[in-house]
């Protein structure tokens, strides 16, 4: 959750936030019965209001990351580090091998 901090966002809504999201279990249903708890650990609830907007801040977390430690591919010169067009965001960098 370090982007939400980065992003100003005030520690007790940081704690909200990880509340939603870390503590989260759910049961699969099967013909068979009901699962056991699994504990979710990854990812955000769908159809959420508060998704979109997580997916907003650590979007634009990682594009100021990209700029500032200058992570990318140069094309002709110029550093290319993400292409956005609509809902779709390319992240590019170069590979350490």
């Amino acid at each position: 959750m370090e982007f939400l901090a980065k992003a100003g966002i005030p520690s007790h809504e940081r704690r909200l936030v990880c509340e939603i999201y870390w503590n989260q279990s759910a049961k699969v249903k099967l013909t068979s019965g009901t699962t056991e708890d699994i504990i979710i650990q990854l990812g955000v609830r769908q159809e959420c209001t508060l998704s979109l907007s997580l997916f907003n801040l650590y979007s634009e977390y990682l594009r100021q990351k990209t700029i500032s430690e200058k992570i990318g591919i140069l094309i002709n010169g110029v550093n290319i580090n993400n292409i956005r067009y609509a809902e779709n965001t390319v992240i590019l960098a170069e590979s350490k091998n």
